[in-house]
């Protein structure tokens, strides 16, 4: 391509191509020798997913105060409906007369914000970043207890586990402790006695005064001595209890999974599962008036399988619904598996009685002396975040609304068009007018052609050639030929119009930028913490990611405290020891004198 053919403005260009008019060359204009297409084809991009999982068509066409309807009549479907009763399920399962929930517009809410959060790397990395804080270390158990020193008390956390070392160690000490102040009573009261034989000695003779109450002590434990003992058998029932509870459940992936479901919707849902049968101390099993259960099983619920029967009369939530059938919900009823249909109800505990629920589920099957088959044993608990009686609303689902999530994928869609087609954008194809005609004439007197499709044919050969990405950087010879006044003139000519690289750059940098901001910012998260996001390369010191850190994960904490109620109901109704608490713990960054790995691990309190 010669120099004069690549140009950089519109002033530029337009004096080259009334050169190029001048000397017999007519731009081409595709659209006066392609037809255009009017079956309603399209080429179906990602975009155009994302827009039809986005929106659904609205029930009433809004309109203006003037009687103008309005430009969207679409309205996302994240936010087209909370969801109303559904009694889809068979008719002897759950409580009589109610239904199940359905979560948002067409019971698939969960589905199609999982779906929408994993197309986008912005949401994904989001989503991640939150699932990871909520679930920390996993939760682990801590023994509890405070200390006076000084004048000041303090609480203490440390590893369940470790609390034997403790407790013996408080006991001994102790123990010295009594020790060393009796052998000092007995040598006051020697010094005293011998004082007083002296003074006898030169004085009347007084009766010696004995402190029986203090040698009753020598003989039997302080209140504080007994409590410490009560303590430590209390610990080693209970760390029995507990290392055995662990060891039977996954409780790290447990939580990893209900910190996925958390950080999506904001609710996570787990069963708490009781032992069916129950052996005396003879090892033998009991009957039902006499079974004492105890929480033996956590397991996570997912969110896609897992809905909320309606509110009886009493305003209370009496059964959670199970099923294989909402998990997917591009799954069509044609499509879905017998097995797969099946519904369940399970007793549903709310946070706030749940405790008093399982005694009273117990207490009733003893009474009515239920078969060993039908003792209760599967309950489900739900934690939660803000929202209706029924599901929690995540705030971030605010950028799935109007075209904020729309706009990412633009921005994505309309970069990768303008790659596909750069060898095209930006490029204006003139054909020599006295070219076409001397083709039309070699055709001789039985013309098949018309000019139109001769000039037609030139221009499919030369956009084929430029719109190949395989043609990149070779070069395209155009053909000579002698025109009407006897001169040499090419076929075509090519004008190029340099964009500015750089500018576009800029542009899409700023752009993304903006989206990624705008959609951290609505899940509330700080980008720095996550990464840098495309196209910017600043880097932040230690202090100011640690500080940032610490700032999230306070931020996170009611959430985490929300997860771990499942646990401390397992703990009250199984009754360990009220030393037990369970926290999850966390890692933070710190100085390298502190860790030679920089991280460091932290309690949440």
């Amino acid at each position: 391509m010669t120099s004069k053919n690549r140009v950089t403005n519109l002033q530029q260009y337009q004096k080259r191509s009334e050169e190029l008019k001048q000397e017999g060359y007519v731009a081409v204009r595709p659209d006066a020798f392609i037809s255009p297409n009017n079956d309603g084809y399209k080429a179906f991009s990602w975009n155009d997913y994302v827009h039809s999982m986005l929106l659904s068509e609205a029930g009433a066409s809004a309109s203006y105060s003037g009687g103008e309807s309005a430009a969207r009549q679409q309205v996302s479907t994240i936010f087209a409906s909370s969801g109303g009763e559904s009694f889809n399920k068979p008719k002897d399962v759950g409580t009589p007369g109610l239904g199940f929930m359905e979560w948002g517009f067409g019971n698939r809410k969960p589905n199609i914000v999982w779906l929408l959060t994993r197309m986008s790397p912005f949401t994904a990395a989001g989503f991640d970043f939150i699932k990871k804080i909520l679930v920390g270390r996993g939760p682990q158990p801590k023994y509890h207890y405070t200390q006076y020193v000084g004048g000041n008390i303090t609480e203490k956390y440390i590893p369940y586990e470790t609390a034997g070392v403790l407790l013996r160690g408080q006991i001994a000490e102790l123990k010295a402790k009594e020790e060393k102040a009796r052998l000092e009573r007995q040598q006051a009261e020697q010094a005293q006695q011998n004082g007083q034989s002296q003074q006898n000695s030169t004085s009347e003779e007084k009766p010696i005064s004995i402190n029986l109450s203090d040698s009753a002590q020598g003989n039997e434990d302080s209140e504080e001595m007994k409590q410490l003992k009560d303590d430590l058998k209390k610990w080693e029932e209970t760390n029995a209890q507990v290392r055995h509870f662990i060891k039977e459940n996954d409780l790290a992936q447990t939580y990893l999974d209900m910190a996925g479901d958390m950080a999506l919707m904001s609710q996570c849902f787990v069963e708490l599962q009781l032992n069916q049968r129950h052996l005396n101390a003879d090892n033998k099993p009991v009957d039902t008036a006499n079974w004492d259960p105890k929480v033996i099983g956590l397991k996570h619920r997912s969110i896609f399988t897992t809905r909320l029967e309606r509110q009886d009369s009493n305003y209370r939530i009496n059964n959670a619904y199970v099923s294989n059938q909402w998990m997917d919900a591009s799954m069509s009823a044609t499509t879905i598996k017998e097995e797969d249909r099946k519904v369940s109800a399970i007793p549903f505990l709310q946070s706030t009685s749940a405790v008093k629920d399982l005694q009273r589920y117990v207490r009733e099957a003893r009474q009515k002396r239920v078969s060993v088959k039908k003792r209760p044993t599967r309950f489900i608990m739900s934690p939660r975040d803000y929202g209706g009686p029924y599901y929690a609303e995540a705030a971030w689902h605010s950028i799935f609304a109007g075209s904020i999530f729309e706009y990412a994928f633009t921005i994505v869609d309309d970069r990768l068009t303008r790659k596909r087609n750069s060898n095209i954008i930006g490029r204006v194809i003139y054909v020599h007018q006295d070219y076409i005609t001397k083709l039309y004439q070699q055709q001789g007197e039985k013309k098949k052609k018309e000019l139109r499709d001769i000039q037609n044919e030139v221009f499919r050969s030369v956009n084929e050639w430029l719109s190949n990405p395989s043609n990149a950087g070779q070069a395209l010879v155009s053909s000579t030929f002698t025109g009407s006044d006897g001169k040499e003139h090419k076929a075509w000519e090519i004008v190029e119009i340099e964009t500015k690289a750089n500018d576009q750059a800029s542009a899409d940098k700023t752009e993304l930028q903006e989206i990624s901001s705008i959609i951290f910012f609505a899940m509330g998260l700080d980008a720095k913490l996550i990464g840098n996001t495309p196209g910017d390369t600043a880097s932040s010191g230690g202090t100011d990611l640690r500080e940032r850190f610490l700032v999230k994960q306070i931020q996170f904490a009611i959430l985490q405290q929300l997860m771990l109620r499942p646990l401390e109901v397992i703990s009250r109704f199984n009754e360990y020891d009220e030393h037990l608490v369970w926290q999850i713990d966390r890692e933070v960054l710190t100085t390298l004198d502190n860790s030679k790995t920089g991280v460091t691990k932290q309690e949440s309190v």
